[in-house]
């Protein structure tokens, strides 16, 4: 699945990282 639409996938990776960091500093404090 991941290999029919590797730029979404990529996407998706970015998209979940940064939402980890967001939430990661959200928490933080």
């Amino acid at each position: 699945m991941k290999n029919m639409d590797p730029l979404n996938d990529n996407v998706a990776t970015l998209l979940h990282q940064s939402s980890d960091k967001f939430v990661g500093e959200l928490w933080k404090d």
